[in-house]
């Protein structure tokens, strides 16, 4: 199931086009009709015929007169310019990367020729208004006709003028970028650079054919395009994988790997998730020799890394609270979480004073609404008798449109219902006259019902002075940073849960049972905290932008012009990444686990950290396969959305990291190699060993696959994301070819766009980045990843804190493999797992207590049947494999240290995740625990009588 013969196809877009100088001239065209339209603004009565157009009554016009002569000369000179948009809005087809930038592109240069279209028919009914404009009389209905159209033809030219602009930025951006590349051209890519996946059946949005083609595929397609590996990975006879868990797993990783040391040796790949892949990275690096350089030489060896009270081993003990040992690095943390919350609420700030800017401006120049009198001059106060008035033709025109859309969606229910025929272009109308509809009622009704809501609660609540506000903005902020702080914590089971257990168990054994189960409560009080605290910054938002719109018209025009311009260099240079908690992670990770025994010139040996600065670890290089070693393959996830890559819910796919490639099977693939030479010096440092250990292990990210979308909104709207944008596969094709001037050059930052798209939620699977967080948000063993490369004997090691009585991560992971590999696991005794399922103990027995705890068996085994026949490296070849499952639970043949350790702690061995400052004590009992699944998996391998052989690397 590994077609690593798949063939390289060229993107969709690689032939289609024009040529760069028509870009320029258009550019330099709307220029020229963009200049021409504002002189005439300038010298005619350009703010007259607006207020023509939307007065709705004859009455309204009476101090027009005279322009009526200027009507059609206005309307031809709008042609002009819609023309002109819509050529530019073409553009954006060719320019923008994603479906839906493409997408929507071509629906602005749509909305430009109905533009076109009101213009001419308003027009028409201005100049048919009887006696005209300025006179005495004439006839209410052709104005209010006009004023109703008026008002849809304004909110329809707000996405061109939108759209137009970017897409002329972009592609002239883009041949700038062409005609430098140019100059210095790359060499070409060799086929293995880039493994494209599979296509999906059709490409373009709103196609109802992509269903039923993907029914045409049959299963064994389907399993095979899913079981997509990189070329050189050939199914094996002996793998591993090591759960996800954050410390309490890289504990148990640590043991367990240790009692397995032989098999690990034997094994082709090392899978890991998370934490498991702290202590998986830790080995990779203190394999790697020292550089040049450095005083010594490096004294690990695959047979002892790591080994009992080896230096590194010490090292890792010593540091096992990695996140913050102490009042100094406490504060470090704090105050890094506290930056970023205060560049997320900054930058929120100023997108907001830029957009209500530009609406301000539209409602000056355009009072689809009138709001010039909400409040009294000289104060953001509303005056009590004053009220909005809203134009009653623009409300028409809301019911109008609305009706249309009901009555097209109906003609094409009846005639798909009829016919059978899908007649999709009265389906996409009825799409847009609903989304016509909620525009206009926003402009005409909502937007100016903010401002007048704004306006009263200020007048209820006065701000007198600058202190004052900056009080109010200082009170969010410190919302928003506890707020953070809280979903952070309380993300996962917590740790005060686990104190208040402790406390609870000395009292009673009922006690200890209540406690296990507050411990793994889901965090309900936590919820509604996130929700109250995004509630909050949305009103505030809210009120901001409200504020905005009634007087940014006013400011200084140092203002006005600054504060945008401030925006967009931020917008341009910024990399988002770096006030993110990512870096910091990034860092205190490497600080524990990126190590090396060195043996001195004076022969001492010793545990030597990495130099972050000087040696960065690059994947591609400190991520190679160490001789008799396995391959170590970093688990993440890539999330998307609106992708039909991912079942609904799922919205993450398979994204791995290794020294030979980087992607997944629904993403493609890319050299490791390729990849780091084609980005710039910022993104290769998410290219290394010590940032896949980090990526892998972002539990923390503003996009967690099918996890809680308040906590994901938080987490991006207060910069507390540990998640991090990687080149995507796919896209790196186009951008490393560099043959064609539509293409995008390799972002050099992740600029304030790709912020953007993590507080909206969207992650297309076709930009030149996607956004990669923990393992976890896909499969939280890595025991699929490991079953896609094809193992006949697999170990898998879970240190997962799943809630009793079911291992519900390994429940996720056979499912998971069955429906998107075709692979089936049947296991052997697994209510052996169950808590409290071991045989039951006499009251006197000093276990007693923990009888709800204790487990038949901590190893299981299963069968895996692969749809197809693998080829394992040993020369066998067959469909069947085993599984070695070894759980994280408690068991009454453990040893006596860790049943005495788990009478002391009532939650152990499932304390909560969000726990990543363990003690001596915590560090050794899950070591211990590690350990003794080892040992057990070891007994288990050796009664079933699975053969393996030493395959050399």
């Amino acid at each position: 199931m590994r077609p690593a013969e798949a063939p390289v196809t060229e993107p969709e877009k690689s032939q289609r086009g024009v040529r760069p100088a028509f870009v320029l001239a258009t550019a330099a065209w709307v220029v020229v009709v963009a200049t021409g339209l504002t002189v005439y603004a300038t010298t005619k009565p350009i703010y007259a015929i607006i207020e023509a157009e939307l007065a709705g009554s004859h009455a309204g016009t009476r101090e027009l007169a005279g322009i009526d002569a200027e009507l059609w000369p206005y309307a031809g000179l709008l042609t002009l310019g819609m023309l002109t948009l819509a050529i530019a809005c073409a553009l954006g087809w060719q320019t923008f990367v994603t479906r839906r930038a493409r997408f929507a592109a071509t629906g602005a240069a749509g909305a430009a020729f109905l533009v076109m279209a009101l213009h001419a028919i308003e027009t028409f009914l201005l100049t048919s208004a009887g006696a005209g404009l300025g006179q005495a009389y004439g006839s209410d209905a052709y104005f209010a006709w006009a004023s109703g159209i008026a008002a849809v033809k304004y909110v329809v030219l707000t996405p061109v003028v939108v759209m137009a602009p970017a897409a002329i930025i972009a592609a002239v951006g883009r041949v700038i970028a062409f005609l430098i590349r140019r100059r210095k051209p790359r060499a070409p890519r060799a086929p293995d650079d880039v493994i494209l996946p599979p296509p999906v059946s059709s490409d373009e949005p709103g196609d109802l054919k992509r269903a039923i083609d993907d029914g045409r595929l049959d299963a064994m397609t389907r399993w095979r395009n899913a079981g997509q590996c990189p070329p050189g990975r050939g199914a094996a006879a002996v793998g591993f994988c090591v759960s996800g868990g954050g410390i309490r797993s890289a504990c148990v990783s640590l043991g367990a790997l240790q009692a397995l040391r032989e098999e690990l040796l034997k094994a082709r790949y090392l899978v890991s998730v998370s934490g498991g892949g702290y202590i998986a990275g830790a080995m990779q690096l203190a394999l790697r020799k020292l550089p040049d350089g450095q005083a010594g030489r490096s004294a690990a060896t695959p047979g002892d890394v790591f080994e009992p009270g080896s230096a590194e081993e010490d090292h890792v003990r010593r540091h096992s609270k990695y996140l913050a040992d102490g009042a100094n690095e406490w504060l470090v943390a704090a105050g890094v979480v506290l930056r970023g919350v205060l560049v997320s609420l900054t930058l929120i700030a100023a997108i907001t004073l830029v957009a209500g800017l530009a609406l301000s401006w539209a409602y000056q120049l355009v009072p689809v609404t009138d709001i010039s009198d909400v409040a009294s001059k000289g104060g953001f106060v509303a005056d009590a008798d004053k009220q909005l008035e809203f134009r009653e033709p623009a409300l028409w025109a809301i019911l109008v449109l609305v009706g249309l859309a009901a009555v097209t969606w109906g003609s094409w229910l009846v005639t798909h219902s009829v016919t059978g025929r899908r007649h999709l272009w009265r389906l996409r109308a009825s799409g847009a006259l609903v989304l016509i509809a909620l525009l206009l009622t926003s402009a005409v009704v909502l937007i100016p019902s903010m401002v007048r809501a704004a306006a009263w609660l200020v007048g209820k609540i006065p701000i007198d002075n600058g202190e004052e506000a900056a009080a109010g903005g200082a009170a969010t902020g410190t919302l928003a940073y506890l707020g953070a702080l809280l979903a952070m914590l309380w993300r996962h089971r917590t740790r005060t849960g686990n104190l208040v257990a402790r406390v609870r168990a000395l009292f009673s054994a009922q006690a200890e049972s209540k406690s296990m189960l507050q411990a793994h409560a889901k965090g309900l009080t936590s919820r509604l905290v996130v929700w109250a605290v995004l509630l909050m910054l949305g009103v505030v938002s809210l009120f901001l932008l409200a504020w905005t719109i009634w007087a940014g018209w006013g400011w200084p025009w140092q203002v006005q012009v600054g504060v945008p311009l401030t925006l967009a260099v931020i917008a341009l240079v910024l990399d988002q990444t770096w006030v993110s908690l990512h870096p910091f992670y990034r860092k205190r990770i490497a600080s524990a686990f990126a190590v090396r025994r060195v043996r001195r010139p004076d022969n001492e040996v010793v545990a030597r950290g990495y130099d972050f600065d000087e040696e960065r670890t690059p994947l591609d290089k400190y991520g190679e396969r160490a001789a008799g070693f396995p391959q170590v393959i970093f688990a993440a996830a890539a999330n998307l959305s609106g992708s039909d890559r991912t079942p609904p819910g799922r919205r993450a796919v398979s994204f791995t990291m290794s020294h030979d490639y980087i992607g997944g099977p629904e993403i493609g693939f890319a050299k490791t190699g390729f990849l780091t030479k084609l980005v710039s010096q910022h993104l290769q440092k998410d290219l290394s060993v010590q940032a896949a250990v980090a990526i892998s292990g972002a539990a923390i990210a503003s996009a967690m696959g099918r996890r809680s979308l308040p906590y994901q909104t938080l987490f991006a709207l207060s910069n507390v994301r540990l998640g991090t944008w990687l080149p995507n596969p796919t896209a790196a094709a186009m951008m490393a070819d560099g043959t064609d001037w539509r293409t995008p050059c390799v972002p050099r930052v992740r600029r304030l766009s790709y912020l953007l798209r993590e507080v909206l939620g969207v992650y297309p699977d076709d930009a030149p980045l996607v956004f990669v967080s923990d393992g976890g948000h896909y499969e939280n063993l890595g025991l699929v990843e490991l079953l896609r490369h094809g193992v006949k004997l697999a170990y898998c090691i879970d240190a997962s804190a799943d809630s009793p009585p079911f291992a519900a991560t390994l429940a996720e992971a056979i499912t998971l493999a069955r429906e998107e590999l075709g692979i089936r696991i049947t296991l052997t005794d697994p209510r052996d797992l169950i808590p409290g399922g071991a045989p039951p103990l006499e009251p006197e027995d000093p276990l007693a207590a923990l009888q709800g705890r204790l487990s038949n068996e901590a190893v299981i085994t299963g069968t895996i049947v692969y749809p197809e026949v693998k080829q394992f490296d040993d020369g066998t070849e067959g469909t069947t494999g085993t599984l070695i499952f070894a759980k994280a639970s408690l068991t009454a043949e453990m040893p006596y240290e860790l049943l005495s350790y788990a009478v002391s702690d009532p939650v152990f061995p499932r304390n909560g995740t969000s726990d990543q400052w363990f003690d001596h004590g915590q560090f050794d009992a899950y070591h211990a625990l590690g350990r003794y699944l080892g040992e057990q998996a070891l007994i288990k391998r050796q009664s079933l009588g699975v053969p393996t052989v030493l395959v050399e690397s």
